[in-house]
This record gives structure tokens, C-alpha cells and sequence, in this order.
């Protein structure tokens, strides 16, 4: 709620359109955006949080690579332990041990 009041506050102080020039070299008014600077803070903001998130997710890569061979290589090994549970339910039991000759 704080954040929210901050923000209105900033947009209604803030409501007087800048000229954003993208070039340094060219003041051409075809390189040139005229926003309110609110408008402007926000979009950098926005920019910052989907650079930031796309950054993140790349850094995970290798985690979520090793995560999806780990379940892999589980679910190979559940079908290797049913397959041997099949196999023992299916086997006569064994004899029973004998006692020792004296």
C-alpha cells in the first residue's frame, strides 16, 4: 500500500513531458522522445526487472540441465526396480536352509 501511494505521488509530481535524446551525437528529432518522467522511470524500471529476470533464469541453466538428467536417470532407475520386483514376485522361493551335519 505504501509502495502504491509512493508511486501516485511520483506520477502526479512528476507530469510534465522531458525530451529523451537516444543519441549523444545527433540531437535529430527523429532520436529524440518527449515523456513524462514517470513514464520514463517506469518503463527503466520495468527494463531493469526483465533484464534482471532473464539474467537470473540464464544463471540456472546449468542447475535446471543437472535436474532434468536427475530425473532421468530416476525415473530409469524405478523402472529398473519394478522390473527386478516383477522378477522376484514372479521366482519360486527359495528352499528353506538345511541344518548343519554334525
Amino acid at each position: 500500500m505504501l509502495a502504491a501511494a509512493a508511486i501516485v505521488i511520483l506520477a502526479a509530481a512528476n507530469r510534465q513531458p522531458i525530451t529523451l535524446a537516444v543519441s549523444p551525437f545527433r540531437a535529430a528529432d527523429d532520436l529524440t522522445i518527449s515523456l513524462p518522467l514517470y513514464a520514463i522511470l517506469f518503463a527503466t524500471l520495468a527494463a531493469g526487472v526483465v533484464i534482471g529476470g532473464l539474467g537470473s533464469w540464464y544463471g540456472r541453466r546449468h542447475r535446471r540441465r543437472s535436474a532434468r538428467l536427475e530425473q532421468r536417470e530416476l525415473q530409469r532407475l524405478r523402472g529398473e526396480v519394478d522390473a527386478l520386483r516383477t522378477a522376484a514376485a514372479q521366482r519360486p522361493p527359495l528352499a528353506a536352509p538345511r541344518a548343519p551335519l554334525r
